[in-house]
């Protein structure tokens, strides 16, 4: 008896294969979906943040090429790095994260000490 060409195709190893890895992703999406959210917000983040330091590197390396003093350009150019900048970067957007909340979480605490009084007929 003949084997049709179309059961070779599905009980054949390489599709098992395929299908088991196929399972195996799917599996690990749903596994690991709360993880997604971080994931991609980390990613845009420092692609962000990349892209922000790369623009004020070239910024800077306009005015770092009109220098003539050698030296001086050679310290500027290794001050300005753009890991330096990135770094940079980073600090600043946690510190405007840090101000933020220190500046929100004072006035919510107020506005929930005074519900209770707004609240009173409940």
């Amino acid at each position: 008896m003949r084997i049709p060409l179309v059961l070779k195709i599905i009980f054949n190893r390489r599709f098992f294969q395929a299908v088991f890895s196929f399972a195996v992703l799917i599996f690990l999406f749903y596994f690991f979906k709360s993880f997604f959210i971080l994931f991609f917000m980390t990613s845009l983040f420092a692609y962000l943040f990349y892209v922000l330091s790369e623009s004020i590197f070239n910024f800077l390396q306009k005015f770092i090429d009109k220098i003539q003093d050698n030296n001086l350009k050679k310290v500027l150019n290794n001050v300005f790095s753009i890991k330096i900048i990135a770094l940079f970067v980073y600090i600043g957007f946690i510190a405007i994260i840090v101000f933020a909340i220190s500046d929100i979480v004072p006035k919510i605490l107020k506005e929930l000490s005074s519900l209770p009084q707004t609240l009173s007929f409940l």
